[in-house]
């Protein structure tokens, strides 16, 4: 595994975060908060791996869907309940209700950050073609 720094991962990071941070905010409809967020957060933890370590997209994006289904999955065992967390924003990164359409929503999530990656292939292939 080798550090480095992308700047397009880390502006798309930024978008993301961003992103994240007004739907949690201004607790837009449930789809939305829900299922639009969790699709953008597989995307955001994407792009924020990819910006720093560079590594093959195909194992970032693996790994990405595993943490996904971890944390569901501990959603499911409650787990916030039962380490007795009280904290807002850890409640909100961990979350705290288990959702089948969730696991929908991360491969969704993750074959759109794969076309993500695609299109940007193509450019960086593009660039050095001509």
């Amino acid at each position: 595994m080798k550090f480095c720094f992308k700047k397009k991962y880390g502006l798309i990071t930024a978008v993301l975060l961003i992103s994240e941070i007004l739907i949690a905010i201004f607790y837009f409809n449930p789809f939305i908060r829900g299922f639009v967020g969790d699709i953008l957060v597989v995307i955001l933890i994407f792009s924020f791996v990819k910006t720093f370590i560079c590594v093959s997209s195909k194992k970032v994006l693996l790994g990405t869907l595993l943490f996904a289904f971890g944390i569901e999955f501990l959603q499911l065992f409650e787990i916030t309940k039962h380490l007795n967390i009280q904290s807002k924003l850890i409640k909100t990164i961990l979350g705290t209700s288990f959702e089948y359409t969730d696991f929908i929503a991360y491969i969704i999530g993750c074959v759109f950050g794969g076309f993500i990656e695609n299109i940007l292939q193509r450019k960086r292939t593009k660039t050095f073609k001509n």
